[in-house]
């Protein structure tokens, strides 16, 4: 493992709520009711002497005797606890001698006894302090300044706040930090919405049952945070007018709907009219479904109503986090004025300070903290037969050794397959035969992420005959539905294993199961108000049985609060593309994880980052925590040998984008691609030929003037270039070389090849998967096609390291690209585009001289200027 020398140390809480405190010795209490004048005051004694302990949100007035230490300590006290919340400060006065504090009380305060070996000490509840009501009183405290008056002093202002129930000022950094993340919160979310509801979309609806189910086509291709089961409103000027709606009742509410809805649904082969959609959606008012043909009308505005709660749900995480923050200021003052370590609610140390995970500038806190319980040669007790290289083996190890670590993963490294070790491991080491040793969640930022962990866990689950009792993939209760109505299953699914369980067991739940076939039918609960209350009551009590056995969770960020709202917290939690997780989206995790959580992120800095598409959010996101958390030093492990691709296939993206530092597992292709200098593939385009003799070659298509256009939203795509692209695929398909992805960088480039591809050769199998670069992290294939669609100018997208990293590292066996060698050897491509050059350098390097680069009729050489 990577990463600055670090001591070892006790365990360190990465998120415990702070609870340090400054003590000031009391001079005198007063008391009186609101309306008496402060002449009338009842005083309680001070002896034995008080105490005020300040918290950041608790007034404890302490009032006792405590004598020895250690072993011998006897202490008797009655405490008085005050929320800062329910009080209302009425002032706060210092001079240089004392501080008197005035506050009014609203509640009754929680008063009770705290003793230890107190056997010969005077009983807490005989002390004044327990005898006076301090209920609805105006009361008034005298202090002396805490033991380090100085401190105090610098400290002023802060305490202040706190006294008098104000919010702690952040730091400048801090403030900017909070500010830039809401910013993109909200700016993301409007840019969504002016795409949806302004851009607007083509919508079409078919019947399917007793419900229309509707395609959603938005006029601009981008991956929308949109989760199934969120609800939408659909405004358009013909079928989708707001005056048609109200012809249409939706079921469930009262009055006439004033607008369509519709439900995000899942894909399903129920459906195959509208397979290509990129959303699915039921439509939740009571339409005919003889006319779902009259269902299909552009420029329909789609409005997100579930998004809106999922902002507000982000920006609840950033508000968190500005009290975290103030939190921590104000434990740093209080060690300050005691001149101690702060004290927290936990036996394990000091915590992990969140200011040094999300600030850039903050430094690095140590992370290294070996679990107690585990045994010290660790690498040792992780099997052979697993088969990991000795950096899987390491990152295998690092919940155990770390509170907070990373692993990098370069493509085709087998980041998700060392997930599925790290749970194994977890899952072997500490199970010790009682559930609730060995809780682990992993943690996706999307369902295909989601689907890729499970397709490994599942794997290991057989292999090594665990029960399939303790995994569980956690979805929505939207989604499940959603997924229920399209009849999609998963065997790891939580309601598939509640069905199961209800199965078991028909006539006790009865109604749970009525209620499955209701939302299998139709994708709705129809049942009156009693059933519903039946249903949703089995519906708990099978969830609980479920959860009773579950040792891994497999789930979405904001599923967490469901997680733990089911009883399962884990001790261990993995980020899987750690990378496309957003600030927020962290930080809602992580704020309602216990204290003791070890966290490991899991991803690749040099691969794409979370999309967004305002400047906002380029401001606050293009650097992904993962990557800040690379850059400070974290430990980190690299996985350094890729199972994806061979060594002259993936050497020039090692030497471009890793330094070299990542070797391949294979030196040949998995199979035989049929592809040689004795056996050439040829690919013909008008009169036009390009003879294929190896495996990776750059197919190359001269620039002419206005070849390369926009569409109406300005992206690029290419006639020629695009029919080259499937003319090569169709020859591939021949030659049976496998499983072929097309991607582009440019949307209007892919919307074109898929165009071109059902007018051609719609008829051929398997259809090529066609799809941008930014769709394709995380996707392989057999044989790659790139096409690069620009030829002249600025790089454009190009100029993206993470892009281009990602377009040029899906391939097994075989790639090509197609473009201009011309444009892309000359000085501003070298300049604007250094790493994707210096892939092409190496490539033409590894094929050999004159090789690499291919036209009809003679080879040609990259310039290098």
């Amino acid at each position: 493992m990577s990463g600055p020398s670090e001591t070892k140390g006790q365990a360190q809480p990465l998120f415990s709520k702070p609870s340090a405190n400054v003590k000031f010795p009391v001079k005198s209490i007063k008391y009186n009711d609101p309306e008496q004048d402060g002449s009338m005051a009842e005083e309680i004694a001070t002896d034995p002497s008080i105490h005020l302990l300040l918290y950041r949100t608790i007034l404890r007035l302490r009032q006792g005797v405590c004598v020895g230490d250690g072993r011998e300590k006897k202490e008797s006290f009655w405490i008085v606890n005050l929320s800062l919340e329910q009080i209302q400060a009425v002032s706060l006065d210092i001079n240089h001698v004392e501080i008197v504090y005035t506050f009014k009380t609203t509640v009754k305060p929680d008063g009770s006894p705290q003793t230890t070996n107190a056997d010969t000490l005077p009983k807490p509840s005989t002390y004044p302090l327990a005898r006076a009501n301090l209920l609805d009183k105006v009361v008034q405290l005298t202090l002396e300044f805490p033991s380090s008056r100085k401190m105090w002093d610098n400290n002023t202002k802060l305490f202040h706040e706190v006294f008098m129930g104000g919010k702690i000022a952040l730091s400048d950094e801090e403030q900017k930090y909070i500010s830039s993340n809401k910013k993109a919160i909200d700016n993301e979310a409007d840019a969504e919405h002016k795409c949806l509801a302004t851009l607007g979309c083509r919508v079409k609806g078919v019947a399917v049952g007793n419900r229309i189910l509707l395609g959603i086509w938005p006029k601009e291709d981008r991956p929308f945070r949109i989760y199934r089961g969120c609800n939408l409103v659909l405004r358009g000027k013909e079928w989708f007018a707001q005056e048609k709606a109200k012809n249409y009742s939706i079921p469930g509410q009262t009055g006439l709907p004033e607008d369509f809805m519709a439900s995000v649904t899942e894909k399903s082969a129920k459906w195959t009219a509208l397979i290509d959609a990129p959303m699915h959606a039921v439509l939740l008012n009571n339409v005919d479904v003889r006319t779902a043909k009259q269902v299909d009308e552009d420029d329909v505005g789609v409005h997100i109503v579930a998004n809106h709660m999922l902002q507000l749900e982000m920006q609840k995480a950033i508000r968190a986090l500005a009290e975290y923050w103030g939190d921590e200021s104000f434990d740093d003052a209080c060690r300050d004025c005691t001149k101690q370590e702060v004290a927290i609610s936990s036996d394990n140390g000091p915590k992990i300070s969140l200011t040094s995970i999300f600030l850039p500038n903050a430094p690095r806190v140590n992370t290294h903290d070996p679990l107690k319980s585990a045994p010290r040669d660790l690498k040792s007790l992780v099997p052979n037969d697993w088969r990991l290289s000795s950096a899987q083996t390491e990152a295998t190890i690092q919940l155990f050794t770390h509170s907070l670590s990373l692993v990098v993963g370069p493509p085709g490294t087998g980041k998700t397959r060392t997930i599925a070790a790290v749970t194994m491991f977890v899952r072997q080491l500490l199970c010790g035969g009682s559930v609730g040793l060995a809780r682990l969640a992993i943690l996706v930022p999307t369902h295909a992420a989601g689907a890729a962990v499970m397709s490994q866990l599942n794997g290991a689950f057989n292999r090594f005959k665990y029960s399939d009792k303790k995994l569980i993939r956690l979805r929505s209760r939207a989604d499940t539905e959603a997924r229920l109505f399209a009849d999609v299953h998963g065997y790891y699914d939580d309601i598939d294993k509640i069905i199961n369980l209800a199965n078991e067991q028909p006539r006790q739940y009865q109604q749970f199961l009525k209620g499955i076939e209701n939302l299998r039918e139709s994708g709705r609960l129809d049942m009156s108000k009693e059933q519903l209350r039946i249903y949703n009551g089995q519906r708990r009590e099978l969830i609980g049985r479920v959860m009773e056995d579950v040792q891994v969770v497999v789930t979405l960020p904001f599923n967490v609060k469901e997680m733990i709202r089911r009883k399962f917290n884990p001790q261990f939690v993995i980020f899987d593309e750690a990378s496309f997780f957003r600030d927020p989206d962290l930080f809602h995790v992580l704020g309602q994880l216990r204290a003791d959580v070890r966290v490991l992120l899991v991803g690749d800095h040099k691969q794409l980052s979370p999309p967004v598409f305002t400047a906002a959010g380029k401001a606050a996101w293009s650097k992904s925590a993962f990557e800040r958390l690379i850059d400070k030093g974290y430990p980190q492990t690299l996985l350094n040998i890729s199972y994806r691709s061979y060594k002259d296939l993936y050497e020039p993206t090692s030497v471009a984008y890793y330094e070299g530092k990542v070797d391949t597992f294979r030196s040949q292709p998995s199979r035989d691609m049929q592809i040689t200098s004795a056996n050439p593939l040829t690919v013909r385009l008008g009169n036009k030929t390009w003879t294929l003799r190896g495996l990776s070659h750059f197919l190359h298509l001269p620039h002419s003037e206005g070849d390369t256009r926009k569409d109406p939203s300005g992206s690029l795509y290419h006639g020629q270039e695009a029919e080259l692209g499937i003319c090569l695929a169709q020859q591939l398909l021949d030659r049976r070389t496998g499983s072929i992805l097309i991607m582009s960088p440019y949307r209007a480039q892919v919307a074109l090849v898929n165009q071109l591809w059902d007018q051609r050769f719609s008829e051929l199998r398997p259809r090529p998967r066609i799809q941008t670069v930014d769709a394709s992290q995380g996707s392989e294939a057999d044989v790659i096609i790139v096409l690069i669609t620009r030829n002249h100018g600025a790089p454009g997208f190009l100029h993206s390291t993470k892009r281009t990293n990602v377009m040029l590292s899906r391939a097994r066996n075989a790639q090509y690209v197609i473009g201009d060698w011309d444009w892309l050897g000359s000085e501003v491509f070298r300049k604007d585009a250094a790493s994707f050059f210096k892939y092409l350098d190496e490539a033409d390097r590894l094929v050999g001289k004159d090789q690499y680069s291919v036209e009809p009729e003679r080879a040609w050489k990259m310039r290098r200027i």
